[in-house]
């Protein structure tokens, strides 16, 4: 899982035999490099990640916001992409039936 500073390593992570896959924590990896999220430097290194990873035969994913994000990675080339993840979603339900509580 790439979400530090390892992402210019991410050649020599590759040539190990025992990689299966790649991933990139975006929202980690932003905050580890000190830069915005949706920041060209960002996507730049994202996209370095992918390419490399190609290039090895490995498959790479991705963690992606919403369903449109992850619909837009899997066409540049991500293998798969985690959709939100379990705080987000279970914080957006809460959020739904609080609202629905309320009408």
């Amino acid at each position: 899982m790439l979400e530090f500073r390892v992402w210019v390593a991410a050649e020599r992570v590759l040539g190990e035999e025992l990689v299966s896959s790649l991933f990139v924590g975006p929202a980690d990896l932003g905050l580890s490099l000190g830069v915005a999220p949706g920041s060209d430097e960002l996507a730049a290194r994202i996209d370095h990640v992918r390419t490399v990873s190609q290039a090895a035969g490995v498959p790479v994913g991705i963690a992606a916001g919403s369903g449109d994000a992850a619909r837009g990675l899997v066409d540049t080339g991500f293998d798969y992409v985690v959709v939100s993840n379990d705080t987000t979603l279970l914080g957006g339900a809460l959020r739904d039936a609080v609202v629905a509580a309320r009408a």
